[in-house]
């Protein structure tokens, strides 16, 4: 009974930080993109350009662990949307500057739906999938290649036995004319034959 009980505070402690970051995460989800980088409606290129640079140095993962991804990602996003005039202009049309205001909570709800697609898009999160497209695309070119090489090989390998088939033929037979026209009796002929024979086997034999 002595062990369950700081085991179940442990278990109470935890329940309780968890519930405290989900709270706080919402009301991060809630705030305005202004208020995401500290500023106010009205502020400057300049304004907002140095807070995004201060924001994302102290914010970034690399700084302050993965546990700041969310919050890092959101700066990214206030500033994209804050830097471009034609975004700004939409972004302050639909936005109403009041704590109970409805059409503030819709439209954040909307773009929140929406940050899937803008980190989809974002190249920094597709450089794994981009090398593995990439490895897949040369590893196909490789393969058919490989392929169409070995092909190629094969077919000259039985055309150019081929010819040297026909090539031989036709040197036996012009052998043959040659012999059978000339004055040689068939001993000699017999003998030119078996020299032939060993000139032609005794070469292969020797390598």
């Amino acid at each position: 009974m002595v062990f369950i009980v700081p085991i179940i505070l442990k278990i109470v402690r935890l329940g309780f930080k968890d519930i405290t970051i989900r709270c706080q995460s919402t009301k991060q989800n809630l705030s305005t993109y202004y208020e995401t980088l500290n500023l106010k409606p009205g502020c400057t290129k300049k304004e907002i350009r140095n807070s995004f640079l201060k924001l994302s140095k102290l914010n970034h993962p690399d700084v302050c662990g993965p546990s700041s991804n969310d919050r890092f990602v959101r700066i990214n996003e206030a500033y994209n949307v804050l830097i471009d005039e034609n975004k700004k202009k939409l972004y302050d049309e639909t936005l109403v500057y009041s704590n109970s205001n409805p059409i503030h909570y819709h439209y954040r709800g909307h773009q929140n739906n929406g940050n899937w697609k803008e980190q989809y898009n974002n190249p920094n999160n597709h450089w794994l999938a981009s090398n593995v497209a990439i490895a897949g695309v040369c590893l196909s070119i490789l393969l058919v290649g490989s392929v169409i090489r070995y092909n190629g090989i094969k077919k000259s390998v039985l055309i150019r036995g081929s010819l040297m088939d026909e090539s031989d033929e036709r040197l036996s037979f012009l052998e043959e004319q040659k012999l059978m026209k000339s004055d040689k009796t068939k001993d000699e002929l017999i003998q030119i034959f078996e020299q032939n024979v060993v000139k032609e086997y005794g070469s292969i034999v020797k390598k």
